[in-house]
């Protein structure tokens, strides 16, 4: 990818053509802009045939492609749910087509054929009446497939050509035939496909000119309005509130709240997103490096070591994600990211799409219908936006303008997935460069129209951008200010994990001095309190990696400066090519390594679990601040027996999402991994908590009538009352570990991890699909006459007992992963307390004239010790 090491073959570059597409016709040719409305005819038609000569009921089989153009034939895939057209014009009467169809070695799959009579544009074709159809299942590799029918007369045609089940296709080149047009999910693109017309009667002349795609009938070049939900959409009426959580990592950090960060602010934080892991299992064998390296250390820069070659079709992973080597596709997966991603506070995620013509479009698709879903279960899913080529030639300059092209007709005039696109100034973002676009040209003034732009820098080092609206992915620290304005306002600055450069420059992320996750600039460090001691985070720590210190002095610089937008890199790039040499390394892996040196955030199965999201959690708090937390009212005694409308008035309500765990029953990358996930038993939507002197009461409510309370790891409530090693993963009680039986439930308190003591019983009922809980305040050391603090969670079906990573997987846990409900009638007075607008301005400012910008709000609620030299 980018400039860094992403290198194709020619192969895979014509992939990329007949894939997404080239130039098509009537976005590389000038098109006069019109200055009124076009009314579309089709093409008149001469009198007489096209042909001189005519040899009646002599039947003769044409080709529309060229059989002597040997280069680059390809196989053209059509996944399920996509299309591949073509268009052409028959001559004379004609009985049927042939086409030349790869199953991809297994001879499994369903491809479909349908014929319609050409009407104007594609669009409007496909939407007339077929004449006739015809599915092939299971048939052999590289078979001919015949698509005959009753004839039909001399006139233009378009054949749909459909992938039904499994991966099939038809074989392409890349030159396309005359008299004939190929189209990709209804674009046009260059090309022609093997397939051969049958004709009754023999001709001088084979094929005739097309009429034009008339594809400017369908969608509108009018830019829509953002997409906002309004106060009946399902975002706003399940209300769900990450303000209202806390979070204690597994090194005993704890995220800031709203006391530490104040209001929230008109910034964005944008997440880099790879969509390009593959749609459908291969027979690629994933291959877990951190593991490898763990093994075998002397591998690391050895191409010729044994443990290369020890399988066939390796594909390199810098370690397993914790949802395992997963499909794009995996819709289990893409509902698990869109909630972490909007728990977090990120606002849009941008797919990498800086190769060739790539746009991953059944990747993106996939997870744009995952994420509107999500937005139907209350889930504030980040908006999209693409990163496509940075400049560095010829080809990557025809690459953007292809994407841009594909792209603006396939999702953005048609309006399609409109509730995730991204706005800038007023019109949908694009990071893509537009200098080569023709603005007398009519697609391209539209695409010119429509979007903001913001062209990419693909350098680390840029110390002045090219431009003022040039956007930057990745830097080495300090980072570069990108759209600094007349007044000294930043617009964008990058937040990096990990770069693979060094003191020299750019080179392999398992070269010599690489800036991993433990490097830091200069004597860098930063510091946090646990349990009451003073943590000094620097280079000398042990296990550096987890604890993010490139991560930190990063964000401390985007803290600092302040800009408008911050962009993260990344989530989920994960695989990474091995080259013989690359950047002056042998056995090189560019992008990514092991886990010290890689750069994603999403969580993993090895030793960095989940610390690297909840370190972005807490920066994008401190960087963008926090709504304030809403009203209490939750001094009052219930009375168990005395029915749930006696919670009506208690405040505050913690919500949460609907289906968070997804069905699950898919490939992963290889057809030998299977993913089942079937755990979602008690769908958690809504937890309270009231309290009077003697007792603090809970209730959760489910979408269904609760499971019987027999079922393991039933219900289970968590609760965090104070720092303590006598605790597991910060919780010091459980409720229901034990199942409860008819009348009471158990209280347990923890010895140390997940070891437990019985504390006591208390009372419980279950009413329909709400659960109450009656906890004397003295069992969990909250007696006395003031409100308790603590924080709560509450989950079901844990597969995993003593494995919090388990709340990231299975069953339904609120709020999810290490989050905790936060209840404190403090926290919530304060808030009503705190200045906001102008007058918070005022006080920060006063504050700043005492004390360094660092003391304001410090991340993970500590205090942060600068480096005294950069």
């Amino acid at each position: 990818m980018k400039n860094i090491g992403k290198c194709f073959v020619v192969l895979s570059l014509v992939l990329l053509v007949l894939f997404v597409g080239c130039t098509k016709e009537g976005g590389g040719d000038k098109e006069p802009i019109p200055t009124e409305e076009v009314q579309p005819t089709a093409m008149p038609r001469e009198n007489r045939p096209y042909y001189n000569e005519i040899q009646m009921n002599r039947k003769k089989r044409i080709s529309l492609y060229d059989p002597k153009d040997t280069d680059y034939r390809l196989a053209m895939q059509t996944l399920p749910g996509s299309e591949l057209a073509l268009q052409f014009y028959a001559v004379t009467d004609f009985r049927g087509l042939r086409f030349s169809c790869p199953s991809y070695s297994n001879n499994k799959g369903t491809i479909r054929f349908t014929i319609y009579e050409w009407d104007i544009s594609y669009q409007r074709t496909i939407k007339g009446k077929a004449l006739a159809s015809k599915e092939y299942k299971d048939f052999r590799d590289n078979s001919w497939l015949d698509f005959f029918f009753d004839p039909l007369p001399e006139g233009e045609y378009l054949v749909l050509i459909e992938g039904v089940e499994e991966d099939v296709g038809v074989w392409a080149y890349l030159t396309p035939f005359f008299g004939t047009r190929l189209y990709q999910r209804g674009i046009e693109i260059k090309g022609s496909i093997e397939a051969e017309l049958d004709y009754i009667h023999s001709t001088d002349v084979t094929t005739a000119v097309l009429s034009p795609n008339i594809w400017w009938l369908e969608g509108s070049s009018e830019v829509p309005e953002e997409f906002v939900p309004d106060k009946d959409h399902p975002i706003n009426k399940l209300n769900v509130r990450p303000d209202l959580w806390t979070a204690t990592d597994g090194l005993g950090r704890t995220l800031p709240t709203y006391k530490d960060v104040g209001d929230k602010k008109d910034k964005y934080v944008g997440m880099f997103y790879w969509t390009w892991h593959k749609a459908t299992p291969t027979t690629l064998v994933p291959r877990d490096l951190t593991k490898i390296m763990k093994q075998y250390p002397e591998a690391k820069n050895d191409y010729k070591h044994k443990v290369w070659y020890e399988v066939d079709n390796p594909i390199y992973y810098w370690e397993e994600p914790i949802y395992g080597y997963y499909l794009a596709t995996d819709k289990y997966v893409l509902r698990k990211h869109a909630e972490l991603l909007a728990d977090a506070g990120v606002d849009v995620v941008f797919f990498d799409t800086t190769n060739g013509t790539y746009l991953w479009i059944e990747q993106y698709e996939a997870l744009c219908e995952a994420w509107i879903e999500a937005m139907e279960d209350g889930v504030r899913a980040p908006k999209i936006s693409f990163l496509m080529n940075f400049h560095g030639g010829d080809a990557n300059r025809r690459n953007t303008v292809t994407q841009l092209e594909v792209l603006y007709q396939l999702m953005f005039r048609p309006g399609k997935y409109r509730e995730l696109w991204f706005y800038w100034e007023g019109k949908p973002l694009l990071m893509a460069r537009y200098e080569d676009l023709d603005p007398e040209n009519r697609l391209h003034k539209e695409i010119l129209d429509y979007f903001t732009f913001r062209p990419g820098d693909p350098s680390y080092y840029t110390k002045e951008p090219a431009a003022q609206d040039v956007w930057g992915w990745l830097s080495v620290y300090p980072q570069t200010k990108f759209g600094v304005d007349k007044d000294g306002n930043i617009e964008q600055i990058c937040v990096g994990v990990s770069q693979n450069a060094n003191d020299n420059g750019l080179t392999a992320m398992n070269g010599v001095g690489v800036y991993g996750r433990a490097y830091a600039k200069g004597d860098y460090s930063y510091t946090y309190t646990y349990m009451g001691k003073e943590i000094v985070v620097d280079k000398n720590i042990p296990n550096a990696k987890l604890y993010g210190l490139n991560f930190q002095q990063q964000w401390d610089y985007a803290h600092e400066n302040d800009p408008k937008f911050v962009w993260v890199t990344g989530w989920n790039e994960r695989t990474v090519g091995r080259y013989e040499e690359w950047g002056g390394v042998t056995n090189a892996f560019p992008d990514q390594f092991n886990d010290e040196f890689s750069r994603d955030i999403e969580p993993t199965t090895g030793d960095l679990k989940d610390h690297y999201y909840y370190q972005l959690v807490a920066n994008v708090r401190k960087f963008k601040g926090m709504e304030k937390p809403g009203k209490v009212n939750a001094r009052k005694t219930i009375v168990l027996g005395k029915g749930i409308k006696q919670w009506d008035d208690v405040l505050p309500e913690y919500n949460h999402y609907k289906e968070s765990t997804k069905e699950r029953n898919i490939n992963g990358v290889n057809y030998d991994i299977v993913y089942e996930n079937y755990t979602m038993r008690n769908d958690i939507i809504q937890a309270k908590v009231a309290y009077d002197d003697d007792n603090v009461y809970f209730m959760v409510k489910t979408v269904d009538k609760l499971t019987p309370h027999t079922d393991p790891a039933w219900m289970r409530l968590f609760i965090d009352t104070e720092e303590s090693e006598q605790s597991w993963e910060s919780f010091e009680y459980v409720v229901n570990r034990l199942n409860p039986t008819d009348k009471v439930a158990y209280l347990e308190r923890s010895t140390g991890g997940w070891n437990w003591e019985l504390v006591g019983e208390v009372e419980y009922e279950v009413v329909d699909n709400v659960l109450q809980l009656k906890i004397p305040r003295k069992m969990i050391g909250q007696d006395g006459k003031d409100s308790p603090e603590f924080n709560f969670k509450w989950s079901d079906n844990m597969q995993a007992d003593g494995d919090i990573m388990d709340f990231y997987l299975n069953g339904d846990v609120a709020p999810g992963g290490r989050f905790k409900f936060m209840f404190s009638e403090k926290l919530f007075e304060d808030a009503s307390k705190r200045p906001s607008g102008m007058a918070a301005v005022i006080g920060i400012i006063a504050s700043l004239a005492v004390a360094a910008i660092a003391a304001i709000a410090g991340v993970f609620v500590v205090s942060r010790k600068r480096n005294k030299k950069a």
